[in-house]
Protein backbone atom coordinates (compact mmCIF):
# COMPACT_ATOMS: atom_id res chain seq x y z
CA UNK A 1 0.00 0.00 0.00
CA UNK A 2 1.20 3.47 -1.04
CA UNK A 3 0.89 5.63 1.82
CA UNK A 4 1.98 9.46 2.93
CA UNK A 5 2.70 10.72 6.11
CA UNK A 6 2.73 14.46 7.46
CA UNK A 7 2.31 16.89 9.85
CA UNK A 8 0.64 20.24 8.38
CA UNK A 9 -0.70 23.46 10.13
CA UNK A 10 -4.67 25.29 9.77
CA UNK A 11 -3.20 26.70 6.31
CA UNK A 12 -1.57 23.02 4.79
CA UNK A 13 2.02 24.43 5.82
CA UNK A 14 4.79 21.50 6.29
CA UNK A 15 8.11 23.47 6.29
CA UNK A 16 9.29 27.18 5.95
CA UNK A 17 13.03 26.97 4.28
CA UNK A 18 14.89 26.13 7.32
CA UNK A 19 12.36 23.13 7.46
CA UNK A 20 9.39 22.41 9.78
CA UNK A 21 8.93 24.92 12.27
CA UNK A 22 7.66 22.97 15.33
CA UNK A 23 8.82 20.33 17.54
CA UNK A 24 6.20 17.44 18.78
CA UNK A 25 8.04 14.58 20.38
CA UNK A 26 4.93 12.96 19.94
CA UNK A 27 4.54 13.24 16.67
CA UNK A 28 8.13 12.49 16.04
CA UNK A 29 7.10 8.79 17.91
CA UNK A 30 4.26 8.57 15.48
CA UNK A 31 6.30 8.97 12.42
CA UNK A 32 9.25 6.82 13.54
CA UNK A 33 6.43 3.99 14.69
CA UNK A 34 4.35 4.30 11.90
CA UNK A 35 7.55 4.08 9.39
CA UNK A 36 9.22 1.61 11.47
CA UNK A 37 10.94 -1.39 8.66
CA UNK A 38 9.27 -0.10 5.87
CA UNK A 39 10.34 2.00 2.57
CA UNK A 40 9.96 5.50 2.72
CA UNK A 41 10.39 7.64 -0.34
CA UNK A 42 11.76 11.39 -0.12
CA UNK A 43 12.22 14.51 -2.21
CA UNK A 44 16.08 15.33 -2.43
CA UNK A 45 14.92 18.70 -0.29
CA UNK A 46 13.92 16.21 2.55
CA UNK A 47 17.40 13.74 1.96
CA UNK A 48 19.32 17.12 3.03
CA UNK A 49 17.35 17.87 5.89
CA UNK A 50 18.79 14.68 6.92
CA UNK A 51 22.22 13.63 8.40
CA UNK A 52 21.84 10.03 7.88
CA UNK A 53 19.24 7.40 6.79
CA UNK A 54 16.38 6.62 8.55
CA UNK A 55 16.96 3.30 10.57
CA UNK A 56 15.34 -0.13 9.67
CA UNK A 57 13.75 1.60 6.86
CA UNK A 58 15.00 1.66 3.02
CA UNK A 59 15.54 5.12 2.24
CA UNK A 60 15.18 6.11 -1.24
CA UNK A 61 15.33 9.94 -2.61
CA UNK A 62 14.08 11.80 -5.89
CA UNK A 63 16.14 13.39 -8.05
CA UNK A 64 16.12 15.02 -11.45
CA UNK A 65 19.50 14.05 -12.04
CA UNK A 66 21.69 11.14 -11.17
CA UNK A 67 23.02 11.92 -8.04
CA UNK A 68 25.85 10.53 -6.19
CA UNK A 69 23.93 10.06 -2.70
CA UNK A 70 25.06 9.33 0.81
CA UNK A 71 25.63 6.04 2.11
CA UNK A 72 22.20 4.29 2.91
CA UNK A 73 20.41 6.51 0.51
CA UNK A 74 19.26 5.07 -2.93
CA UNK A 75 18.34 7.50 -5.85
CA UNK A 76 14.98 7.33 -8.06
CA UNK A 77 14.79 9.23 -11.06
CA UNK A 78 11.64 11.45 -10.74
CA UNK A 79 10.92 9.86 -14.51
CA UNK A 80 10.90 6.12 -13.13
CA UNK A 81 8.94 7.42 -9.89
CA UNK A 82 5.75 5.52 -10.97
CA UNK A 83 7.09 2.81 -12.50
CA UNK A 84 9.31 2.15 -9.05
CA UNK A 85 6.35 2.59 -6.98
CA UNK A 86 4.41 -0.15 -9.18
CA UNK A 87 7.03 -2.61 -8.91
CA UNK A 88 6.74 -2.07 -4.65
CA UNK A 89 3.04 -2.66 -4.69
CA UNK A 90 3.04 -5.85 -2.20
CA UNK A 91 5.36 -3.55 0.08
CA UNK A 92 4.35 -0.42 2.06
CA UNK A 93 5.39 2.81 0.98
CA UNK A 94 5.83 5.47 2.80
CA UNK A 95 5.80 9.28 0.68
CA UNK A 96 7.41 11.33 3.61
CA UNK A 97 7.81 14.90 1.21
CA UNK A 98 8.59 17.21 1.02
CA UNK A 99 5.74 19.36 -0.76
CA UNK A 100 6.51 18.94 -4.40
CA UNK A 101 6.65 15.12 -4.00
CA UNK A 102 3.25 15.11 -2.10
CA UNK A 103 1.90 16.94 -4.95
CA UNK A 104 3.73 14.33 -7.70
CA UNK A 105 1.99 11.34 -5.66
CA UNK A 106 -0.97 12.41 -4.38
CA UNK A 107 -3.08 10.54 -6.74
CA UNK A 108 -1.36 7.34 -5.55
CA UNK A 109 -1.27 7.88 -2.12
CA UNK A 110 -3.99 5.07 -0.82
CA UNK A 111 -4.04 6.45 2.55
CA UNK A 112 -2.82 9.89 4.19
CA UNK A 113 -1.58 9.83 7.87
CA UNK A 114 -2.13 13.70 9.13
CA UNK A 115 -1.15 15.36 12.08
CA UNK A 116 -2.99 18.62 11.86
CA UNK A 117 -2.16 21.24 14.05
CA UNK A 118 -4.13 23.83 15.20
CA UNK A 119 -1.66 26.80 14.19
CA UNK A 120 -0.62 28.85 11.58
CA UNK A 121 3.38 28.28 11.37
CA UNK A 122 3.46 31.04 8.37
CA UNK A 123 4.64 28.10 6.03
CA UNK A 124 6.47 28.44 2.67
CA UNK A 125 5.69 25.01 1.77
CA UNK A 126 2.69 23.51 1.41
CA UNK A 127 0.91 19.93 1.48
CA UNK A 128 -1.23 19.83 -1.54
CA UNK A 129 -5.38 20.17 -1.33
CA UNK A 130 -6.22 16.33 -0.68
CA UNK A 131 -10.05 16.90 1.48
CA UNK A 132 -11.61 16.20 -2.17
CA UNK A 133 -9.54 13.20 -2.92
CA UNK A 134 -10.22 11.39 0.54
CA UNK A 135 -12.11 10.96 3.60
CA UNK A 136 -11.25 11.43 6.80
CA UNK A 137 -11.66 7.85 8.66
CA UNK A 138 -10.46 8.16 12.25
CA UNK A 139 -8.63 11.11 14.51
CA UNK A 140 -7.75 11.09 17.84
CA UNK A 141 -8.24 13.21 20.90
CA UNK A 142 -7.02 16.73 20.66
CA UNK A 143 -3.63 16.75 22.20
CA UNK A 144 -0.86 19.14 22.94
CA UNK A 145 2.83 19.63 23.15
CA UNK A 146 4.01 23.63 24.08
CA UNK A 147 0.63 24.92 23.60
CA UNK A 148 0.56 23.47 20.05
CA UNK A 149 -2.89 21.75 19.80
CA UNK A 150 -2.88 19.08 17.00
CA UNK A 151 -4.68 15.70 16.55
CA UNK A 152 -3.46 12.58 14.47
CA UNK A 153 -5.83 12.10 11.51
CA UNK A 154 -6.02 8.84 9.09
CA UNK A 155 -7.81 9.97 5.39
CA UNK A 156 -8.79 7.45 2.75
CA UNK A 157 -8.70 7.61 -0.83
CA UNK A 158 -12.02 7.82 -1.92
Amino acid sequence: MVRGIAAIDIKQGIANDQGIPWHLPADVNYFREKTASQLIIMGYGTYREFDHPLPGRKNYVVTHDQVRLRTGFTPILSTELNEFISSHRGDNVWIIGGAGLFAQTLDLIEELLVTQIEQDFHCTKFFPPFKQLFKLTSKSEMLQDDSINYQFQIWQKT
